[in-house]
């Protein structure tokens, strides 16, 4: 009896982090310049010959105009998507199109040419993680990875590794400036990246504190129902102490 083959091995599909409360590392691509060699379109279908009935005179279609000008080719759409753990799915960019793109002429003869497009990004990137000094430190032993899409096809473009160091310094937001892209292997089919040039990225940690309720407000849950808010200190309550609280806390941006 021949041996069984081995369990294929189980993969387990990361799925969205979708806590929302924590502390936030923010990445922000505000702009970038990318030459990406782009298709050109596929030209419009001849139309079709009349059709003819036997016994039956048709005219013929006068041909349409040819026009000499040559096809613009289409928008490319990117993305940038934020990969940090093993746990959770990479966080995703808005699929953006160009601000300016600058449109090379098409040769004759050519399947592909290199355009330059100005790329304007909106809502950065994030990613949740937890709060304290080992958190800390596991972030910045992290691999936190930028990778660029090309939003079509989900290929990747480039990547781009990002240094979590400087939140181990004491800071709460870095710059990177001016990041040389290099172009990833892609398939042979689709958009490719030619160059890329990212003029700031900025790095930030912010932090979504979640809202608790006051003992006031839980006693008031847990009591009969008509019983007076002053008899359970809901007016009479020192109104210092909970601003006292407040001012405690360390003052970290909101996220």
């Amino acid at each position: 009896m021949p041996p069984k083959a081995p369990p294929e091995p189980v993969v387990q599909e990361k799925v969205a982090d979708t806590r929302v409360y924590g502390v936030f590392v923010n990445v922000n691509i505000p702009t970038a310049i990318l030459t990406l060699l782009v298709a050109p379109p596929t030209p419009p279908a001849p139309p079709e010959p009349p059709v003819t009935a036997k016994g039956v005179k048709v005219t013929p279609l006068s041909p349409p105009p040819v026009d000499a000008s040559p096809p613009e080719p289409d928008e490319p759409v990117t993305h940038w998507s934020l990969e940090y753990s093993e746990e959770f799915a990479p966080a995703a960019g808005p699929h953006t199109k160009p601000a300016s793109p600058k449109h090379a002429s098409w040769k004759s003869g050519d399947v592909s040419t290199a355009i330059e497009f100005h790329f304007e990004y909106g809502a950065p990137c994030a990613f949740r993680h937890d709060a304290g000094h080992a958190a800390l430190e596991e972030l910045v032993n992290r691999d936190v990875l930028l990778r660029l899409h090309d939003s079509g096809s989900g290929a990747v473009l480039a990547t781009l590794p990002l240094d979590m160091l400087p939140f181990a310094l004491g800071q709460q937001t870095f710059d990177v400036d001016d990041v040389e892209l290099a172009p990833y292997p892609s398939p042979p089919a689709g958009t490719k990246l030619v160059a890329g040039r990212v003029p700031k990225v900025t790095v930030s940690l912010t932090r979504r504190e979640q809202p608790h309720a006051s003992a006031t407000d839980d006693a008031v849950d847990a009591a009969p129902a008509g019983t007076p808010r002053a008899a359970l200190g809901a007016d009479g309550g020192d109104a210092g102490d909970g601003a006292a609280a407040a001012a405690s806390r360390p003052p970290l941006p909101e996220a």
